[in-house]
């Protein structure tokens, strides 16, 4: 958040200083761009960090075995290793759908006008007639206190697309930084 009655330059090392203390992996690049294009970094990076530990968290042991222990279903897992499919296997399976799902909802924030329709179909929902009066959304930074910045974190898809090795190596928490 910007503070106008900071000296930039001021800003500019607290924002570092913070940036480092969260573990970002260049914490000046995140600190310039907030400076300089007046975007939102450091909520962007709070979030993106806490939704890469979201995904992150299915390749923790026992994620899997955790979510297959259905009272409905008790053999759920006991019918993947009898298929051959170990735990290590569905826990790297789950965190890449986790991956994809993070990256598909980001992409929904950022277009609130993405509608679910065949092209084909002019008529699909939401029907054509109602597209012009539906609402849309948006991601907005807020203060400690919660009070709305009015700035907008805008593609978070951008940084959650492509691989997830590369997600995860933009946020994984850098130690003794």
């Amino acid at each position: 958040m910007t503070d106008e009655h900071q000296d930039p330059e001021e800003r500019r090392a607290h924002l570092v200083r913070v940036f480092t203390a969260l573990g970002a992996a260049d914490p000046e690049v995140w600190a310039d761009s907030e400076m300089d294009e007046d975007i939102p970094q450091l909520a962007r990076f709070l979030f993106l960090r806490s939704v890469r530990q979201v995904v992150a968290q299915w390749e923790q042991p026992g994620a899997v075995e955790q979510v297959l222990a259905d009272p409905r279903n008790p053999d759920a897992l006991a019918q993947f290793e009898a298929a051959g499919i170990e735990p290590r296997t569905l826990a790297l399976f789950a965190s890449r759908v986790a991956h994809a799902t993070a990256f598909d909802l980001a992409y929904r924030l950022a277009d609130s006008d993405f509608v679910d329709h065949d092209p084909e179909d002019p008529d699909g929902y939401p029907p054509m007639g109602l597209r012009d009066e539906l609402p849309g959304w948006c991601l907005v930074e807020s203060t400690p206190t919660g009070e709305h910045t009015d700035r907008h974190l805008d593609s978070l898809h951008e940084d959650i697309g492509g691989l997830w090795e590369e997600f995860t190596a933009e946020f994984e928490p850098q130690r003794g930084a």
